[in-house]
């Protein structure tokens, strides 16, 4: 099974609760990787038997580190119309709430449509090298990162910047071992931005994402269509101040349709 897959493993409980555990595979400093606890809040909303629809939208608020090991995910209905359906989720360790998740669900039609967005005009993925990440560790190692702008390869090593550096980057992104892109995958993806602050400032303080909302764009058609290639990103910010900034993200198919749209707060120590 493909470690994404592993990650997102849920078992129902006789209370009515899913069941999952962490894998090292998807661990992060502190913890559990935040996108692949948004998606694993995204398939347990999925799984429900009333469950109806595509993704539309997913908001993740992270309360709580997620330790390694076990945790348990229950699930109540907001409300569930004929066209959206709205649904709460709480990820728990013991007792302590880890992160909590809203989840739209949306029955998609043939409708009127215009995207007066386009993508960035880059170069195909096969001609951008990959970032060397042989020697990180956790979920960074499952992903191929192919930077066109905005990488931090050439900070490693050196001081913080004296002027802060530019918060945009693009490139394209991809699973090293590939996986045909889902919904799951895709807001997993929306979280696999470094955050802006390590290349703006070369700076390596204590921090997390507090919220992160994911739009979904994309149907399962346009997902189908995309398999296992690489998705354009975009990422950018808008401003540091207080000990927190934000962070947003456009993701892109490798025909140059919008899949998706995120936007996060993120706390920095500093």
């Amino acid at each position: 099974m493909h470690a994404f897959d592993r990650a997102l493993t849920l078992h129902k409980m006789n209370d009515g609760r899913l069941a999952g555990e962490t894998i090292p595979e998807f661990g992060n400093f502190t913890g559990q990787f935040g996108g692949i606890t948004a998606a694993t809040l995204l398939k347990a909303a999925l799984m429900q038997e009333k469950a109806a629809g595509a993704p539309v939208s997913l908001t993740v608020n992270y309360t709580a580190g997620i330790k390694p090991g076990a945790f348990a995910i229950s699930t109540r209905t907001i409300r569930l119309g004929r066209t959206l359906q709205h649904w709460g989720l709480d990820l728990m360790q013991g007792d302590v709430v880890a992160a909590t998740a809203l989840v739209t669900l949306g029955q998609r039609s043939d409708s009127w449509a215009h995207a007066p967005l386009a993508a960035p005009s880059v170069p195909a993925p096969e001609n951008v090298t990959p970032l060397d990440t042989s020697d990180w560790k956790g979920w960074s190692r499952q992903y191929a990162f192919r930077f066109i702008e905005g990488s931090t390869a050439h900070l490693r090593g050196k001081p913080p910047l004296d002027v802060p550096g530019s918060a945009r980057s693009l490139l394209w992104l991809s699973h090293v071992d590939p996986r045909p892109l889902d919904f799951p995958g895709l807001a997993c993806m929306s979280d696999a931005f470094f955050v802006r602050l390590l290349q703006v400032r070369n700076l390596f303080p204590a921090m997390g994402t507090v919220s992160l909302t994911t739009q979904f764009h994309a149907d399962a058609a346009m997902l189908a269509a995309q398999g296992a290639a690489p998705i354009l990103c975009h990422v950018d910010s808008r401003v540091f101040r207080g000990n927190f900034h934000d962070q947003s993200a456009e993701m892109w198919s490798a025909s140059g349709e919008l899949l998706a749209t995120s936007h996060q707060i993120v706390w920095y120590a500093e």
